[in-house]
């Protein structure tokens, strides 16, 4: 059995218009409702195609409950953490052409003992499974460290198909397999990835650092799949698509799968890149039946390393991350309150740059604010989390540090 995780399911409701035209009134041709989120949409495609899965969602209020009757009419059997908050929705719109705009809710945010009975739910349903897949996006309240205590805490096999801190802090755990886009995978590594040898190089990259298997989904372009083993590639032409939502999530599925049955991982990739370019060629987030990826022509031919990567022009312009994180023990008196909250504060707000700082509880705080800082609580002794984003990040960090491990109070 392959059991997923949603942290922050959603309920997913798909319109379809003529043209989109922002700021004007835009008439729809067709609407659906989806039960959605990564985790939820890799359950659905796996049911869908007659493989064993159970679906975790933390659920709550009357959209959660609309949720679970989404599941029910799916055939997916899931398990729910009842939560005092509200499901969220997203929306997407399409356009003829098949290009997505998506507008995606926060979700509601979980309590502390709301997120440690999901953490406990979570060990316990995944005991009997072959493969923990861990999805998407973490609900307001989660600490970034979620996915990775997981991650320790399992001893079978584990996916990860996430983004920003908490896909970086999973990936450092050491999962067996991470499924990043090109984007994701451009932040984890620090840098552009403009060809095909690019992507190969930094999925190796990551391979080395203790990952079992990075497959990196190239939207149209295709599949990259990289182990200790050797690296493969797959693609498929889809003529007419509709919608690309939820089609990441649907390769994930027949990944792994394929990997179940003990598939090689070229094969395992073929499978997966059938599952997800069958996806494309449905309306919403529908998954696809055996019929719809039996219509499938995967090739397995590599192209050549110096193939450009070509950015969809729908989509912004993909920029390398520049975020870096850093780890700093307070060491003033007083904690981060008064005088050196005040002094920090200003040293933040020269940097220039956007900078948060967070406690081990996940609460994380604009760093440039002195009321928001001080109102986070750090005291004397306790570990705080830094992150900025810009130009010179890990200089400014590696000052800010240096900052707080200082106590300037003692030096009055």
């Amino acid at each position: 059995m392959i059991v997923t995780v949603t942290p922050n399911p959603s309920i997913d409701r798909t319109v379809t218009v003529e043209q989109l035209e922002v700021g004007g009134i835009n008439r729809a041709i067709s609407s659906r409702l989806d039960p959605g989120g990564k985790g939820v949409n890799v359950s659905r495609a796996l049911s869908a195609n007659g493989c064993p899965t159970l679906a975790l969602v933390p659920l709550g209020g009357p959209d959660g409950r609309l949720l679970e009757s989404l599941l029910e009419e799916a055939n997916v059997e899931f398990t729910v953490v009842h939560l005092s908050g509200i499901t969220r929705t997203n929306v997407a719109v399409v356009d003829p052409s098949g290009t997505t705009t998506k507008i995606n809710e926060q979700g509601p945010v979980l309590t502390t003992q709301e997120l440690s009975s999901l953490r406990a739910a979570v060990l316990a349903s995944a005991a009997g499974g072959e493969w923990l897949a861990l999805c998407g996006s973490l609900p307001p309240g989660a600490p970034e460290s979620w996915f990775a205590d997981i991650i320790d805490a399992h001893p079978a096999r584990v996916a990860i198909d996430a983004s920003g801190a908490a896909f970086r802090h999973a990936v450092a755990a050491g999962p067996d397999l991470i499924k990043p886009n090109l984007e994701e995978l451009e932040e984890l590594v620090g840098r552009g990835l403009s060809t095909l040898g690019d992507v190969l190089n930094a999925a190796r990259t990551v391979v080395e650092r203790g990952v079992g298997m990075v497959v990196v989904s190239l939207g149209s372009a295709g599949a990259l799949a990289v182990t200790v083993e050797g690296h493969w590639f797959a693609s498929a032409l889809v003529t007419a698509p509709l919608s690309t939502v939820g089609a990441g999530d649907c390769l994930l599925a027949g990944l792994l799968q394929a990997l179940q049955m003990g598939k090689s991982p070229q094969d395992a990739l073929a499978e997966g890149v059938a599952w997800g370019s069958a996806a494309v060629t449905l309306p919403g987030s529908q998954v696809p039946s055996p019929a719809d990826i039996a219509g499938v022509t995967v090739s397995t031919r590599l192209p050549p390393l110096t193939t450009l990567l070509t950015p969809n022009p729908s989509q912004p312009t993909r920029r390398a991350s520049t975020m870096s994180s850093r780890t700093a023990t307070i060491a003033s008196s007083v904690g981060l309150h008064a005088r050196p909250a005040t002094l920090f504060t200003k040293r933040v707000a020269a940097a220039g740059i956007p900078i948060t700082v967070g406690r081990a509880d996940g609460k994380t705080v604009n760093a440039a604010s002195m009321l928001a800082v001080m109102a986070l609580g750090a005291k004397c002794g306790d570990q705080v989390l830094l992150t900025a984003d810009g130009a010179n990040a890990d200089e400014i960090l590696d000052e800010l540090v240096s900052f707080l491990e200082t106590d300037h109070d003692a030096q009055e």
